[in-house]
């Protein structure tokens, strides 16, 4: 009877701590696919960020000329940028060159333009369903109403 209690617990064993180890391992498993996931995911969105990224930093510092009371290399840098989306069919960009473009018209007294192109990034961000922009581009339209 000894005998059998020693091999009953001997299975026990190997089959409760079998368990912990397959578990661990597929908990291990589980991890390092998630980690190889994440590489190739981070790699292929810098390398599609690097390619487009010259035109987005066009059009931010088309946005800092802005700030800086240098509108008219703003316009110039924006209507660069705005060709240039149009041309790769870019409407998140196109959507940044037209608000960007509104709002350097605006500050040279330019309402016509502001407000047309203002619509259009306003337009543009509902297409592409980013809240935060169209709630920017309400604003940006709200400002030139008020004052014209």
């Amino acid at each position: 009877m000894f005998f059998f209690d020693e091999i009953h617990f001997v299975l026990f064993f190997l089959v409760h701590y079998t368990q912990e180890i397959v578990s661990h391992m597929k908990k291990i498993y589980y991890n390092l696919v998630f980690l190889l996931i994440s590489i190739v995911t981070t790699h292929a969105q810098q390398e599609s960020e690097t390619s487009i990224d010259p035109m987005y930093k066009e059009i931010e510092s088309a946005f800092e000329l802005c700030q800086r009371n240098k509108y008219g290399e703003a316009i110039e840098i924006s209507t660069k940028v705005l060709e240039y989306s149009i041309e790769v069919n870019d409407d998140n960009l196109r959507a940044r060159a037209y608000n960007v473009l509104g709002n350097a018209h605006y500050f040279v007294n330019n309402d016509s333009l502001s407000f047309h192109y203002l619509f259009k990034a306003k337009d543009l961000y509902i297409k592409l369903k980013d809240t935060s922009k169209i709630i920017l581009a309400y604003s940006n339209l709200g400002v030139n109403y008020r004052v014209y």
